[in-house]
């Protein structure tokens, strides 16, 4: 199990994905149940991460990903799938169930930041 202060820190990234999938602004006390969780979609947590990494959401091909690393991206991946319902399972895109932070799509984004710092186009 996770002590507190990591709990906070885990926290923290679910809020943040939310608050950008929701476009509102939530404490960080809120209690998200398990449909809101459910809600969440690989793409949701894609365009999350290009947020932090590139700036935007919908970052074009001569944008780079200057924000963050992927280390960064890694670490709120873990972070977010700490509280997935179903954390353990992959994400199934047919049924479209599972965990969403396990998805391929979810992967390439930190795959692709990971390329661009090899290749020094990246923070």
């Amino acid at each position: 199990m996770v002590n507190a202060d990591t709990l906070e820190r885990y926290k923290s990234h679910l809020k943040g994905l939310q608050e950008f999938r929701l476009n509102g602004s939530f404490d960080l006390d809120h209690q998200w149940t398990d449909e809101d969780l459910y809600a969440i979609t690989p793409r949701d947590v894609c365009r999350y991460l290009k947020k932090k990494a590139y700036g935007t959401p919908d970052p074009g091909p001569g944008d780079r990903p200057i924000f963050a690393r992927d280390e960064g991206l890694s670490y709120s991946k873990k972070a977010i799938s700490f509280f997935m319902p179903n954390s353990l399972m992959q994400w199934n895109p047919q049924r479209e169930e599972g965990n969403p932070t396990r998805s391929k799509e979810v992967n390439k984004v930190i795959a692709d930041v990971k390329l661009a710092q090899v290749r020094k186009q990246g923070k």
